[in-house]
């Protein structure tokens, strides 16, 4: 009996202790497989450190190399280069128009109309070419640059400057703008730059306005909804573009803007020297815009001058101009405006009225390419208008104009 639990205890022994010992040769295999793998990784590892120390020996030699021909300083130049572009604003446009004037004036001049003044003809309206970097809190230096040329412009085919200028954004309160060189007027609703009007011919009130001035101005906005301008600039003429100081008067503007989601009103004073060198002239500009809804927009403009102008060049001469306008969108891409405008003047060689009404179709034929049609209309009370004799014969004259207006 004795023997026999001899022999169990025997075998539970062996059942325990067996497989222990199995289990511990497995565990031994698999530290020796890790110790193993280990060691590869710290070869790859070594390998790959060897490799990352020349490879950056060759960056050095090829930096050193750079330096040395130059390629570094040009590659840079690059780099800033590129910076430029990404923070400056490019656009413009090219336009070409054809118009007709019903009088058939056998002298070709189409009457009292500034961007088309040759009859039965076809004409490369303008080039518009602008860049700009605004100032900002981020970048407090800024510029802007305006060129045209064309028809349309006062120097007709010749290359003509309507911008340039450099800006700087003083920190003083909410941040005041300070603009030299050469910068447009702020009077007047209407623009120089073809395609940003509602019309394609400009107005009667626009051919009273400075178009820009050479000075300095500053610019400060009192809230997100008003702001305050003044500026100083060479006396001109009004509706001068030579920008030329030559009686040592300057012309002095303020001006306040609001502006709301739907509504704006600008109003600007302007004192200037006069035509004669006599006496100074005063302008008041008074711009005051609507949009009621998404594809209606109106505006208004007032101006009132005296002591300088066109046609009021003497003394005591005055000139009162009200324009009125609108742009009601059909579609997406087709619209109709209207502009309607009269103009008085008071001058020693006699008072004279003048009105003007102008229909303009508009149809985008691309997200860039805009086609435009318009009917003129415009009555004087004196005979300027010249009919198919030459003569200034009559008091009225129809213009019909198409064009093609591309904007970038």
């Amino acid at each position: 009996m004795r023997a026999y639990w001899k022999t169990l205890v025997a075998v539970a022994a062996i059942l325990v202790v067996v497989p222990q010992l199995a289990a511990a040769d497995e565990v031994q295999d698999q530290l020796n497989q890790m110790q193993e793998r280990m060691a590869q990784l710290e070869d790859s590892l070594k390998a790959t450190q060897d490799e990352l120390v020349s490879a950056q020996g060759q960056v050095e030699e090829q930096q050193n190399v750079i330096r040395r021909s130059g390629l570094d300083e040009e590659r840079s130049g690059f780099s800033a280069l590129s910076a430029f572009l990404n923070d400056t604003e490019f656009g413009g446009a090219v336009a070409a128009s054809y118009n007709y004037n019903f009088n058939d004036p056998a002298n070709g001049v189409n009457g009292g109309i500034t961007t088309h003044g040759t009859n039965n003809s076809f004409q490369v309206d303008q080039v518009h070419f602008s860049m700009s970097n605004d100032s900002t809190e981020k970048s407090r230096a800024g510029f802007g640059f305006d060129t045209i040329q064309g028809a349309t412009a006062a120097n007709g085919d010749s290359p003509q400057i309507m911008q340039a200028y450099a800006s700087y954004l003083m920190p003083v309160g909410n941040g005041v703008t300070l603009t030299a060189g050469r910068f447009d007027s702020d009077i007047g609703a209407e623009t120089e730059y073809v395609g940003e009007n509602l019309n394609i011919t400009r107005g009667l009130v626009r051919a009273l306005q400075p178009i820009n001035h050479n000075g300095a101005k500053l610019g400060m906005a009192l809230n997100d909804s008003l702001n305050l301008s003044a500026s100083v600039s060479n006396t001109g003429f009004l509706g001068s573009t030579t920008n030329a100081d030559g009686n040592d008067a300057k012309t002095w503007t303020v001006g306040a803007d609001w502006s709301s989601d739907n509504a704006g009103l600008g109003v600007t004073y302007m004192a200037f020297d006069d035509s004669i060198g006599t006496d100074r002239g005063h302008m008041v500009d008074v711009v005051a815009s609507w949009d009621p809804s998404d594809n209606l927009t109106v505006w208004a403009n007032l101006d009132w001058a005296k002591n300088g102008g066109p046609g009021v060049g003497a003394d005591g001469d005055s000139v009162i101009g009200f324009a009125l306008a609108s742009r009601l969108g059909i579609s997406d891409t087709t619209g109709v405006g209207v502009r309607g405008e009269v103009t008085s003047t008071d001058a020693v060689a006699g008072d004279v009225t003048a009105y003007s009404l102008t229909l303009t179709g508009d149809h985008a034929l691309t997200d860039n390419l805009t086609a435009r049609a318009e009917y003129r209309y415009d009555s004087n009370d004196n005979n300027i208008f010249a009919d198919d004799t030459g003569a200034a014969a009559t008091d009225s004259q129809h213009l019909v104009v198409g064009q093609l207006v591309y904007s970038f």
